[in-house]
């Protein structure tokens, strides 16, 4: 578990906040997951996300003064909270409830990194390997929507 979604602010359908724990970090891109019970036919709703963005600030610091009053000088209370910003890329089932606030967040690998990422939609000849995240593990395309079976096509930058 590296912490939990975020309950001071709305998460929604599309994005929500993780708060991190004490010793968790996480970086622009990294792969996430949350669970939650829903009724239904289902065991519940996994949210699959991204990571957009990370951010740090010192709850109980109202002016920028209070930063050395709490961190350094340690005559006001307060505490550093770190979070991180998610972009749900998947809900699984397709059950478009938003996170529960509170709700544990974990990092996304093995199976989970592969749902993430929609690799388990992917027949084995369509998995294209196109390169490798930060974290050297691989990314793949599905070819059938490069060679027009599904769609199809390719937009090129000059990167």
């Amino acid at each position: 578990m590296i912490g939990h979604v975020d309950g001071s602010v709305p998460a929604t359908t599309q994005r929500f906040e993780i708060v991190l724990g004490e010793d968790a970090s996480l970086e622009l891109d990294d792969l996430v997951v949350t669970r939650q019970p829903h009724p239904g036919p289902s065991e519940g709703v996994a949210h699959y996300g991204i990571v957009t963005e990370c951010s740090s600030r010192i709850e109980g610091a109202q002016f920028s003064t209070d930063t050395q009053r709490i961190a350094g000088a340690r005559t006001m209370p307060g505490v550093v909270a770190q979070t991180a910003t998610v972009r749900v890329l998947r809900a699984d089932p397709e059950i478009w409830i938003p996170p529960k606030a509170g709700a544990q967040v974990e990092r996304a690998g093995g199976t989970d990194r592969e749902r993430a990422l929609f690799v388990d939609q992917m027949d084995d000849g369509a998995r294209l390997p196109i390169g490798f995240d930060r974290r050297l593990e691989p990314v793949h395309v599905d070819f059938t929507f490069l060679n027009g079976e599904k769609g199809g096509h390719v937009s090129i930058s000059r990167v």
